[in-house]
């Protein structure tokens, strides 16, 4: 949704991270950051990347976060591949216990993957970028507009088929960010033209690939 810079805060004299529209006169773009920056705002949590400011006016609208030293998950992927067990467990526990307090909050994330999972040097793991979120008791009415938003390799089944997003949908994303942790490679893709997002919604296991890759939800 726009290019992130490290800053510096020559107020507080610490490392921040600028989020910045690439077309500040975009009215859905700049929507977009308004809601990232709401509903992030809602959460004070140590697996949460904090939101420090926004500014929405002027010519170039930027929204102030907390700066995270170290890279996403899908770098970490990208550079080391598989991860043993117990590793992956750590850092999804981790990102769990960030998305819980978001689902207290009534946010619900709606695009976790693991270019959204920030790991710092030290292990840290913190949860970024809601720009999709939305509030949980908001769902229902967004979710009728048929326009299917997150990334379509960690949608649950039911947001595949439309549904309203809920936390449980959250919980099923991560489930696919651990898979793909464990394994080097993402539970879902396009396979002979079919969209990953479909292959969610078949009932039955074809070719040894079904709708729930960590065992069916109860």
């Amino acid at each position: 949704m726009g290019e992130v810079w490290r800053g510096w805060d020559q107020v507080l004299d610490r490392p921040v991270a600028v989020k910045l529209l690439p077309r500040p006169d975009h009215r859905a773009s700049l929507e977009g950051l308004r809601r990232e920056a709401r509903a992030a705002a809602r959460l004070n949590h140590p697996r949460v990347v904090a939101v420090y400011d926004l500014e929405d006016r002027g010519e170039q609208p930027c929204m102030v976060m907390e700066y995270v030293q170290g890279q996403s998950l899908a770098e970490l992927l990208e550079s080391r591949g598989a991860l043993s067990p117990d590793h992956a467990v750590r850092l999804v526990a981790q990102a769990a216990a960030g998305l819980a307090a978001a689902h207290r909050k009534a946010v619900v994330h709606r695009d976790v993957k693991p270019a959204n999972l920030l790991v710092s040097g030290d292990g840290t793991v913190k949860v970024c970028d809601f720009g999709i979120a939305r509030y949980a008791d908001a769902a229902v009415a967004t979710a009728r507009t048929g326009q299917l938003v997150g990334t379509t390799g960690y949608l649950a089944p039911e947001r595949a088929r439309g549904e309203p997003a809920t936390p449980a949908s959250d919980v099923y994303s991560l489930g696919c960010v651990l898979y793909e942790l464990l394994t080097g490679q993402p539970p879902f893709a396009a396979v002979d033209g079919t969209p990953c997002a479909l292959q969610r919604r078949r009932e039955t296991v074809h070719g040894g690939v079904g709708p729930w890759p960590l065992g069916h939800r109860g």
